[in-house]
């Protein structure tokens, strides 16, 4: 049985998301992952955490950190990125998945889910580090609400 356990308030980052005159994918979401991963390439570990980027020379020097690899070309005119890093997990069965996203006229709130194994699974034992970077189609402020997701093992 799935639980859903309400992790957090709400946390505050400057960063935006679907504004007027964007470039917003097809499916018209206010946002699109552009880097996801589950191990970081030069095999450091972190801790859980967010990071805004507002130039592209900040956010490529995390990407060459993360992956090792040249960033996509973002317009920080008409928004911004975000790294949503879940830190370091002892085994796999850990992910997250952004599900929501509600605009104001001021800011724009997102959930974020957490998806973790229960006590009953069986899983590989490796190190993983669940993380994404993620354009925000708008200079809007994002609240983050994150919640968490204990996933069953049968």
């Amino acid at each position: 049985m799935n639980k859903i356990i309400l992790l957090g308030g709400i946390l505050s980052a400057s960063l935006l998301v679907n504004g007027c005159g964007s470039d917003a994918s097809a499916d018209n979401e206010p946002y699109s992952v552009i880097h996801e991963e589950s191990f970081i390439s030069n095999g450091s570990l972190t801790s859980k955490g967010l990071k805004v980027f507002e130039d592209q020379d900040s956010y490529a020097n995390e990407v060459l950190k993360y992956l090792g690899e040249d960033p996509a070309p973002i317009d920080f005119e008409q928004g911004r990125v975000m790294l949503i890093d879940m830190g370091m997990r002892n085994t796999s069965g850990y992910s997250f998945e952004i599900t929501d996203s509600v605009e104001s006229d001021s800011y724009v709130t997102i959930t974020v889910v957490y998806s973790i194994p229960g006590d009953n699974c069986v899983l590989a034992q490796d190190l993983t580090n669940p993380f994404k970077f993620v354009e925000f189609y708008s200079t809007k402020e994002i609240l983050i609400q994150e919640e968490l997701k204990i996933e069953g093992c049968e």
